[in-house]
């Protein structure tokens, strides 16, 4: 998809191509980084109520 995607764009301007491209692939790189904190913050914050109330 990202190969025809340049392909076809190539003929119009090729800087906006490459900047589109590494956008989403900025944007799929950090999604799992913002789950896996996401979960460990939500999870130190139910550990500490935990220990708080015992």
């Amino acid at each position: 998809m990202c190969k025809s995607n340049v392909e076809s764009a190539q003929k119009n301007d090729a800087k906006r191509v490459g900047t589109g491209l590494n956008t989403g692939i900025l944007f799929l790189m950090a999604t799992p980084y913002l789950l896996v904190l996401t979960g460990g913050f939500l999870w130190y914050r139910h550990r500490r109520r935990l220990r708080a109330g015992v």
